[in-house]
């Protein structure tokens, strides 16, 4: 018998108690598969339901496993996996007309474009949904300009836009503390989250295309990295999503290059 069939649907009430499920498992490392099939299952329900903005989000939600996939080295099926699940979540917000979710979609299409190397692609991505973004009159909506401007940093410097790219991920990495106050206090994780990406993000780039940096450039890089490390190093709270492991193998690979750099 199918295994939909099997199971019991959940219901418009339900759904917000399984997303919360679904952050914490996302966060665990060794659990993609398991995740991924909670996600595709939820996705059927909130299908059923017309629940237009969690059909969308769940297809997102795929596309962060799939960047999980890709740092445990599965990088074929982790990428195959983004791909469809970002043109399939704009293909969604396209035909059921679901506009709230429009400016984010182009944070996942341009991190696809970024996953095949098209970073010109990808940079453009970024910068419309900034543009969205800052159009937007809910400031909590705002917020998500700061995780897209460290995006667009690295997709800058994989062009060749090495300078414009460290001046927008610097910028972007000071105005968390700035105009991230806000998120920081009310979701933690995820200001960490983004404003440790933003380094990570612009020392790969450097690295993955041996860039020169000036010694001005390497020490404030430093320095950030620095801070990374430190804001994800905090003990985990009842309320967060997880431990911050991925991130913190992200730096120690990161500093395991540069001691043979």
């Amino acid at each position: 018998m199918n295994s939909t069939l099997e199971r019991s649907r959940l219901t418009a009430e339900q759904m917000s108690g399984r997303m919360a499920e679904i952050f914490i498992i996302r966060e665990q490392k060794g659990k993609e598969q398991e995740a991924l099939d909670l996600i595709r299952a939820t996705r059927e329900d909130a299908l059923a339901l017309s629940l237009h903005s969690h059909v969308v989000d769940l297809y997102w939600e795929e596309c962060l496993i799939a960047n999980h996939m890709i740092m445990n080295g599965n990088n074929a099926d982790g990428r195959a996996v983004y791909k469809a699940a970002a043109e399939a979540a704009d293909a969604y917000i396209e035909e059921h007309n679901v506009e709230n979710r429009r400016p984010r979609s182009h944070r996942f299409l341009g991190e696809a474009f970024m996953l095949e190397g098209n970073y010109k692609e990808a940079a453009l991505h970024f910068m419309e949904g900034l543009n969205l973004f800052e159009d937007s009159s809910d400031p909590i909506e705002w917020e998500n300009t700061l995780e897209l401007r460290g995006m667009l940093s690295e997709a800058l410097i994989r062009s060749g836009e090495k300078e414009d790219g460290l001046g927008e991920g610097f910028h972007a990495f000071t105005d968390f503390d700035e105009y991230g106050k806000e998120l920081k206090s009310r979701d933690y994780y995820t200001w960490a989250i983004w404003k440790s990406g933003v380094v990570i993000r612009m020392w790969n780039a450097i690295l993955d295309g041996n860039a020169e940096l000036s010694e001005e450039q390497k020490a404030k890089l430093l320095l950030n990295l620095d801070e990374a490390e430190e804001i994800i190093s905090v003990p985990r709270s009842s309320d967060m999503l997880g431990d911050f492991s991925y991130r913190k193998d992200e730096v120690s690979r990161i500093r395991k290059r540069l001691a043979t750099r």
